[in-house]
């Protein structure tokens, strides 16, 4: 008998150990903090727009109208070693993504820190279209202004109204259009479909 509470008691205790384990390595909680990410794109083999991107982070990510499998996806890119407010571009992006590819759609600075310097744009999703209106301040009190529609189907660039003017009382007051069209881009990360800012 003796003999047998000796196994017993070596069985449960080797039971209990292989129990204490499998909790050991099972997965840590998930973390809240807020660290650059991949956007979804319903595909695991496809990179989100943040990868391999230290200092981006996916701000949101909506679905789109009658695009199942894609979504707008906006990022931020911090300038590496900088505060916002020592005049470095923070970066918004606007990606497109779906389970094959991701295409820059357009990208701008979260705001304008001097003339002639990339500057922030309204960015609105309507249905299967993106809105993008741009102004940006220049030397001489002049200005641009860019009115555009991205068809998010056909990925181009639907319309595009580029206006120069000029500055009062801190409102851009358009004159002219503008005599020079930037060519459309190829949607990488250096080459954003719809050209803002003409540097």
């Amino acid at each position: 008998m003796h003999l047998r509470a000796v196994g017993l008691i070596a069985w449960f205790t080797a039971v209990m150990l292989s129990v204490g384990c499998n909790a050991a390595t099972s997965a840590p909680a998930t973390s809240t903090a807020d660290v650059p990410s991949q956007a979804p794109t319903g595909n695991a083999g496809v990179d989100g727009p943040c990868a391999d991107r230290p200092h981006c982070v996916v701000r949101s990510s909506e679905s789109i109208d009658g695009l199942p499998n894609a979504r707008l996806v906006k990022t931020l890119v911090a300038a590496a070693g900088t505060a916002p407010s020592e005049g470095e571009c923070e970066r918004r992006e606007y990606w497109l993504t779906d389970d094959a590819r991701r295409t820059l759609l357009a990208a701008d600075c979260a705001a304008q820190y001097g003339a002639d310097s990339q500057g922030p744009a309204d960015v609105q999703l309507a249905g299967n279209s993106l809105t993008v209106r741009y102004i940006e301040f220049q030397e001489d009190d002049r200005c641009e202004l860019v009115d555009a529609t991205i068809n998010l189907v056909a990925i181009a660039v639907e319309r595009q109204d580029r206006r120069v003017g000029r500055v009062s009382q801190d409102r851009c007051i358009p004159e002219k259009p503008h005599n020079v069209m930037p060519p459309v881009g190829d949607g990488s990360i250096g080459k954003p479909l719809l050209v803002l800012h003409r540097g």
